[in-house]
């Protein structure tokens, strides 16, 4: 699986963490004109962490998609995903990240490109 579909995995799985752990982080919230925004900085260990729980969720949430799909109507979608929350963290946590941490990845990775290039060469 190519990069770009994990990582789409990995930011829709993001979202299934709730509202309260995938708000953008302050730093990531519309900057003023002229502003820079910064990234923050991860670590090798975390990155690394990342791009394994990134796998791990793909797969999580590639073996929920069936179920996701034959669900009768959105309150069944949403059964399933709350349902699915407990694996996607316990594999997030099994790789020594918060879900907080993950989505604070997830997020920077998509307004940086060069950790994007970084998590892309470990999951190649």
């Amino acid at each position: 699986m190519s990069f770009k579909s994990l990582f789409v995995s990995a930011a829709g799985a993001a979202l299934m963490f709730g509202a309260a752990a995938v708000a953008q982080p302050a730093e990531y919230q519309m900057q003023q004109p002229g502003a820079a925004a910064e990234t923050p900085q991860f670590t090798d260990a975390q990155i690394e962490a990342y791009a394994n729980a990134v796998t791990r969720v793909s797969e999580i949430t590639s073996e929920w998609l069936p179920r996701m799909d034959a669900a009768e109507n959105d309150q069944a979608r949403m059964e399933i995903q709350q349902e699915m929350q407990e694996p996607l963290v316990a594999a997030v946590e099994a790789e020594g990240l918060s879900a907080q941490e993950y989505n604070e990845i997830t997020f920077a990775a998509q307004n940086d490109p060069a950790l994007a290039q970084r998590i892309s060469a470990l999951l190649e």
